[in-house]
C-alpha cells in the first residue's frame, strides 16, 4: 500500500511542480531574452512614433503576467516540494528516525509552507496586476466604479447590448 501512495505522490505532486518549475525558468529566459531585443529595438525607435506608448503598454501589462506566472510557480515549488519529499522520506526512512522531535517541527513547518502558499499565491496575483489591483481595492473599499472615475462597465454594456446580445460583427 505505502509504495501505491509514493507512486500516486510522485506523479500528482511531484511531477508536475518539477514540470512547471523547469518550463517557467524556460519561459523566463526566453522573455528576458526577449525584453533586451525589444528594449534594443525601442532604443533605436522615436519615442514620439504614434502608436508606440500603447504597445509599450501592453509589452509591459504581459511582462508583468510573465513574472507573475514565474513568481507563483517558483513559491509553489519552494513551499509544496519539501513536504511532499519528506513525507515520502519519512515512509521510506527507519520508524525510529521518525521519533525526533527536530524531525517532527521541520515536518509541521514544511506542512504549514503549504498553507501559506494558499494565502500568498493570491496576495501575489493581486499586487502585481493592476486589473487585479484596482478590482481589490474597489471592492475592499466598497468604491463603485464611478467613485473611481472608471465609466467602463456602463459603457460597455450599453455598447455590446445585455451580456453581448445585440452585438453586431463587422
Amino acid at each position: 500500500m505505502v509504495h501505491i501512495y509514493i507512486a500516486f505522490v510522485c506523479l500528482v505532486s511531484i511531477m508536475p511542480t518539477l514540470t512547471s518549475l523547469i518550463v517557467s525558468i524556460y519561459i523566463m529566459k526566453i522573455v528576458s531574452t526577449h525584453r533586451k531585443q525589444l528594449a534594443e529595438e525601442q532604443a533605436l525607435c522615436h519615442p514620439t512614433t504614434p502608436g508606440r506608448s500603447n504597445s509599450n503598454t501592453m509589452i509591459r501589462s504581459r511582462m508583468r503576467t510573465f513574472y507573475l506566472i514565474f513568481m507563483m510557480t517558483v513559491f509553489t515549488a519552494i513551499t509544496l516540494l519539501p513536504y511532499r519529499l519528506t513525507s515520502i522520506h519519512r515512509l521510506i526512512a527507519n520508524h525510529s528516525s521518525q521519533k525526533d522531535c527536530l524531525t517532527i517541527l521541520i515536518f509541521w513547518v514544511m506542512m504549514y509552507m503549504i498553507y501559506l502558499n494558499s494565502i500568498v499565491n493570491p496576495l501575489l496575483t493581486v499586487t502585481v496586476l493592476p486589473q487585479y489591483r484596482m478590482t481589490f481595492v474597489n471592492k475592499f473599499f466598497f468604491l463603485t466604479e464611478e467613485q473611481n472615475g472608471h465609466h467602463t462597465t456602463t459603457t460597455t454594456v450599453a455598447a455590446n447590448g445585455v451580456n453581448g446580445v445585440g452585438r453586431t460583427s463587422l
